[in-house]
């Protein structure tokens, strides 16, 4: 299965979504990581009917599967806003396709040259947001560009990156009348061509509305003992949506929604405290390890925040915002007491974001300061920053999203241990989730050589008959112990950043 498309639909909504791949068997069966959809195979070879619940909201991902293996996860969006299909021609100014209200538009960049343009009414002061959902969701091979256009033509605003690789203006109209939005794009991996860019992988999912939108919250973490509101952050949000509870947050995977506002945001499960500023004395040193959620709101402002410490403590500050889809290029210092400079960190592990990590040299009080880099600030500027005492770890992962074990023959499954600041356990790596018919042997990764090794696992018929079987399985790794932890392998879906940690495993009958 390369792709799905639409690729989104509204709350409450029923689409029939076409399933572009290859198909020897139809209709398959389907598997989606949690609650919220309904995905029926239609008659017809590749198409779904696809419907979203009442609490539906956030990333989807869906699995086509049979007796005989399984297609790789794509992903499905499920936004508040009703779901448009885009109409060709819209080529020039004058074809722009009219979007009456608000509204996602599911659309595709078909062939190079191709420019996608969209007609929205405004009275004057209105503010429009036009958000692209594509590469970072959706795994298109695109860079895309938005531009504004007013009615005379001219473009009035342009936009490039604002979420990852996709772009997103916000845009205040200076008079009443009809203005257009122009989409195109240029491939995310670059090549000698000049031109804009366009096929059938070119997916897209175009938010256009004057309403609520919502950009980012605060917290963007909640722990298990949350309860209280979670406030929400964009434009147009009149106060009656400026906030959800956690209980109205489905599933493991966490989306924060309202139904009264366009987009979606994730927040994190924390097994660490969540910061709550309501509960906080001015001035007063933070407790940690503590998760923290904040933004740079203005050009040249500085954040920071006093802690207490002992000697020998090992600090571990991270701050993340360009890998959430923000646009905060932190910088983050340590200082003592006497104000004295202690350790700097700007980019680490290749992207935007900061990692710093230092031996606390005394008891005592420290800052931590958090900047932009090149000292800009706005509501977009949110990070979110982890403070805690540098804990030995380790992460798991496959290669593959989906393995398949023929008849008796055994099946070999390698798992890529990478150890984590200077973790020296003994990890213990298993299957969970076989049926009875299947056994898998365990490994055991020993703290020797390189940070990052491989174990192997094996899957066999456990009986003299080999039965069929078809479904997720998860591969966990537990340290043991005064502090015992436990972390399962995930893979990454095609095309994205997005991880997930089921594992497809498919035994074929002889």
């Amino acid at each position: 299965m390369d792709s799905l498309f639409p690729a989104g639909a509204g709350r409450e909504a029923t689409r029939t979504v076409t399933a572009a791949g290859t198909f020897s068997n139809w209709p398959p069966k389907v598997w989606v990581d949690r609650e919220g959809l309904t995905v029926t195979p239609a008659k017809d070879k590749g198409k779904l009917e696809i419907a979203a619940g009442a609490d539906a909201a956030g990333v989807y991902f869906i699995r086509l599967f049979d007796a005989e293996g399984a297609s790789v996860v794509r992903p499905f969006l499920v936004d508040s806003l009703p779901a448009v299909d885009e109409v060709e021609p819209n080529n020039t100014p004058e074809q722009a396709q009219p979007i009456d209200g608000n509204a996602v538009v599911d659309g595709v960049l078909h062939k190079t040259g191709e420019v996608d343009r969209f007609a929205i009414p405004m009275k004057k002061g209105q503010t429009l947001v036009a958000s692209l959902q594509a590469h970072n969701r959706l795994g298109s091979p695109m860079d895309a560009v938005l531009q504004v256009a007013d009615p005379r033509g001219f473009v009035v605003a342009q936009n490039d990156d604002n979420v990852g690789n996709d772009p997103q203006i916000v845009f205040e109209a200076p008079a009443d009348g009809t203005y257009s939005v122009g989409l195109f794009a240029f491939p995310a991996t670059p090549n000698s061509t000049i031109n804009f860019s366009g096929s059938k992988s070119y997916i897209y999912r175009l938010t256009l509305t004057t309403a609520g939108f919502v950009d980012h919250c605060s917290p963007m973490a909640i722990d298990t003992e949350t309860d209280s509101a979670i406030q929400l952050h964009g434009w147009n949000i009149p106060d009656t949506a400026a906030s959800v509870t956690p209980s109205a947050i489905p599933g493991e995977r966490q989306f924060v929604a309202h139904p009264e506002l366009a987009s979606f945001v994730e927040v994190v499960r924390s097994n660490i405290p969540v910061f709550d500023p309501a509960t906080h004395t001015e001035g007063a040193p933070i407790a940690w390890p503590v998760v923290i959620s904040d933004q740079i709101s203005a050009a040249g402002e500085v954040d920071k925040f006093a802690f207490d410490a002992k000697k020998g403590q090992t600090l571990r500050c991270r701050v993340e915002s360009d890998s959430l889809g923000y646009l905060l290029d932190p910088v983050v210092t340590l200082f003592d007491e006497k104000g004295k400079q202690l350790a700097e960190v700007d980019d680490s592990s290749g992207r935007r974001d900061s990692e710093l990590r230092h031996t606390i040299p005394a008891d005592g009080r420290y800052e931590l300061a958090v900047r932009d880099l090149y000292g800009n600030g706005g509501p977009r500027f949110a990070y979110r920053m982890t403070i805690d005492d540098s804990p030995p770890g380790f992460a798991l992962t496959v290669a593959a999203d989906s393995f398949v074990v023929k008849g008796k023959e055994k099946l070999t499954l390698p798992i890529t241990v990478a150890r984590e600041r200077g973790c020296s356990d003994e990890i213990a790596v298993s299957i969970e989730g076989l049926p009875e018919t299947l056994t898998a042997t365990t490994a055991t990764s020993a703290a020797k050589g390189a940070t990052a090794k491989e174990v192997k696992l094996e899957i066999s018929v456990s009986g003299e008959e080999s039965l069929a079987f078809s479904g997720p399985i998860r591969v966990v790794g537990r340290i043991a112990g005064d502090k015992p932890r436990e972390i399962a392998a995930t893979f990454t879906v095609a095309g994205t950043e997005q991880t997930l940690d089921q594992i497809w495993l498919t035994a074929v009958k002889p």
